[in-house]
């Protein structure tokens, strides 16, 4: 368990929080706009208010409560999507606009830290699909 800075919570709190949405007290855990993750990328605390990282950190506290051992990724920066001006956006430390079909894709090739050498060529041409990263 790491302790969360006293900036990113109320001063009055300390939050502990570990990689399978477990709080500091037994039998305790947290989700969404609660609960205090870490950036899988620079393993800093951070707070999201974002609904899909509450899904899936809802689905891990679930998973856990159940008895199933889930560990919780970490909350992959910002991601966030809209229309502006009647076009679909996502950002997601990369930008996507007009057709954010693979943006699922791009995430989990951003959150895993995957070699993109095999099918960087599909990234640049917008074609990249699951089949490229399994059979490369």
């Amino acid at each position: 368990m790491k302790s969360v800075p006293e900036n990113a919570t109320s001063p009055k709190i300390t939050l502990h929080f570990c990689n399978h949405a477990g709080c500091n007290l037994p039998h305790a855990f947290a989700a969404g706009d609660v609960a205090v993750t870490h950036d899988p990328v620079t393993g800093e605390p951070v707070m999201t208010a974002l609904w899909t990282n509450a899904v899936e950190m809802g689905r891990c506290a679930g998973l856990n409560m159940a008895g199933i051992k889930t560990a919780y990724t970490g909350t992959f920066g910002i991601l966030n999507a809209t229309q502006v001006a009647g076009m679909a956006f996502v950002s997601m430390g990369m930008v996507l606009i007009g057709n954010i079909t693979n943006a699922g894709i791009y995430r989990h090739v951003i959150q895993e830290k995957m070699d993109v050498t095999p099918f960087k060529g599909q990234i640049i041409n917008h074609t990249l699909h699951w089949g490229h990263m399994a059979f490369g």
